[in-house]
């Protein structure tokens, strides 16, 4: 019996893990499907280890038949073929992570030969996923046809197009990687010498012959070498190149998609750090541009330095904060309040339930400049749940900054009840400030019902012409006269 409940087990976990990979390639922005999917996995992962595998064009788990009628299930078994895989083992008590990461290489180019997701199948590790690799998956890389590399930007007698050329004639393994050693070192070398065009172009040179060999073997090494070149201080002079060289500009975020991660946090590096306003420019419409960036800039909101959080943030905004606003809306208990009026403003952006929540909560900061933030975002849905938290704000704020803010913003909804707190505002006597009331929170509140330009806050604004304090019987009789009032 415990054996059978094992098997369901088993193939329960196959078949969320099949519907994941088929949601990836159908249906890439169906992300609650995918984290549902997901979740299942690694939930059915507690009760055991499921190994499957391709037998006779059959999906098998620990194996039993995976039947292909199922979701996913016929476009696992041809994403195993297609990529050369015999076996694929998601152990007891799986990572997400690793799950994650081999269904999306599996899902990547599954239209094609998907050269990229194979490239990083021969290197994938992971504690908790593990692949076995058919014996047989050289004869299925497609015959080696000639490996072209524009190196007319190298001179014709150096040692960099010399390597090059060399490189991409070479089918043997051992000396394709004494090769990369030595095209790794020149490059290097241009790197600690200041020459970083001439170390940039042979990156470039790299990546265009490895986008076109074959063989597996002799991949696997550029992908060693080329690890080299993510350190910061390789990647970050290249990245400096999008603004400071027009020429080469396309070709160093070629160069930085490349690297993914790295590639986007050098570019990033370079946009927080950029002095001049053209120059940043340049670098956000490069960094936006890249594959990966929502990715990399949602890992960035970890990081313990404010400036790096709140330029993610607001990238992320830029981008479209949809997918990453609950990582956003954490941000709300950062301890930096620059931060935190970054998440505001982002999430402002965003029109969900969720993000009303989250602003409703930055109406209590701490900070005047972040409720002032959360304000801002509020009005402009000029909803009357929005008025009724600006109005239920009003009684509790004591900032006179942020008073006029709140004022100004009932002024702009303009709901019978947000006027009916205008009103009560302007009264001279207790009203609505208390002992706190200032007559400069009286004309304010003027200059929002003129904003509002409801029946009620004309007849309010009549009324007030007559008004002992002669600021505030001046601002009403000037409203009135005034055909296109101005908020405080």
């Amino acid at each position: 019996m415990a054996l059978r409940r094992r098997m369901d087990n088993a193939l329960t976990l196959a078949r969320h893990f099949a519907r994941l990979v088929w949601l990836l390639i159908h249906e890439p922005d169906s992300v609650d499907e995918q984290k549902a999917s997901l979740r299942a996995v690694v939930t059915m992962s507690k009760h055991g280890t499921a190994r499957l595998a391709v037998t006779d064009g059959r999906l098998m788990v620990n194996d039993v038949e995976l039947p292909n009628a199922l979701s996913g299930a016929r476009q696992l078994t041809e994403q195993f073929g297609r990529r050369g895989i015999a076996e694929l083992e998601i152990v007891k008590h799986a990572v997400a992570a690793d799950v994650l990461t081999i269904a999306r290489l599996l899902a990547d180019g599954s239209g094609s030969d998907g050269p990229e997701a194979s490239r990083q199948l021969l290197v994938f590790e992971a504690p908790t996923v593990r692949l076995k690799r058919e014996a047989s998956t050289a004869p299925r890389e497609a015959p080696r046809a000639a490996v072209t590399v524009n190196l007319d930007a190298f001179a014709s007698d150096s040692a960099e197009r010399a390597a090059l050329l060399q490189l991409a004639s070479t089918t043997d393994p051992q000396a394709a990687s004494g090769m990369l050693d030595n095209l790794m070192f020149l490059a290097e070398t241009a790197f600690r010498e200041g020459r970083v065009v001439d170390a940039a172009l042979v990156c470039a040179a790299l990546q265009e012959i490895e986008a076109q060999m074959t063989e597996i073997e002799v991949r696997r090494f550029f992908l060693v070498a080329l690890r080299r070149l993510t350190k910061p201080n390789f990647l970050r002079p290249i990245a400096n190149l999008v603004a400071t060289n027009p020429a080469r500009a396309a070709m160093a975020a070629h160069i930085l998609d490349r690297f993914g991660q790295d590639g986007v946090d050098a570019l990033a590096d370079q946009y927080i750090n950029a002095r001049a306003d053209a120059e940043r420019e340049l670098y956000r419409a490069a960094l936006v541009a890249l594959p990966g960036v929502r990715d990399a800039l949602t890992q960035m909101l970890s990081d313990p330095r404010w400036f790096m959080v709140r330029h993610a943030v607001l990238l992320l905004g830029d981008l479209g904060a949809a997918e990453s606003e609950r990582a956003i809306a954490e941000l709300l208990n950062h301890v930096d309040e620059r931060v935190r009026r970054a998440a505001v403003r982002t999430l402002a952006r965003a029109d969900t339930a969720f993000v009303f929540d989250a602003l409703a909560r930055a109406l209590g900061d701490s900070s005047a400049s972040v409720r002032l933030a959360a304000i801002a975002a509020l009005v402009a849905r000029k909803s009357t749940r929005s008025a009724t938290l600006l109005s239920a704000a009003i009684d509790e704020e004591e900032q006179l900054e942020v008073q006029f803010a709140l004022l100004s913003a009932l002024g702009r909804i303009a709901t019978p009840d947000s006027v009916q707190k205008l009103i009560k505002a302007t009264e001279s006597g207790g009203g609505l400030f208390k002992t706190k009331k200032k007559g400069g929170l009286r004309v304010a509140a003027v200059h929002a019902l003129a904003e509002a330009r409801t029946p009620n806050a004309t007849n309010t604004l009549r009324s007030l012409q007559n008004d002992r304090d002669k600021e505030v019987a001046e601002a009403a009789r000037l409203a009135l006269a005034s055909p296109r009032p101005s908020a405080a």
